[in-house]
């Protein structure tokens, strides 16, 4: 029978977390939810490298898109998104004001037959 190691089963379970996680990025409508699974599929791939004997390069994946990337991504969508309108917005027009014509078309007529 053979032994199953439990590198491999942890390398399987980051695999399928980054996965699963990079398809959440791709198909989630809510951007705050994308900006957070992009973390996790990050932290996944991290975990994956120190798997494979190169801490430096996991060190650098955490510190510069986990630290810095994700975070900067997550604070611009945060601070551009607008959930309430300011006050005195009104989406419906005020109905004395209506939209006017500047500008005729020479080759319209005025008159309708």
């Amino acid at each position: 029978m053979t032994q199953v190691r439990w590198d491999d089963v942890l390398f399987v379970a980051l695999a399928a977390l980054l996965i699963v996680s990079a398809l959440a990025v791709v198909t989630l409508r809510d951007i705050i939810r994308c900006g957070l699974a992009m973390i996790v599929s990050f932290a996944a791939l991290a975990g994956i490298y120190v798997l494979l004997g190169n801490p430096l390069l996991a060190a650098t994946q955490v510190l510069v898109y986990i630290g810095a990337i994700s975070v900067l991504v997550l604070f611009a969508i945060m601070l551009t998104q607008t959930r309430t309108r300011p006050p005195g917005w009104s989406s419906r027009p005020r109905p004395g004001l209506r939209p006017r014509r500047r500008w005729q078309s020479p080759w319209r007529s005025r008159e309708r037959s």
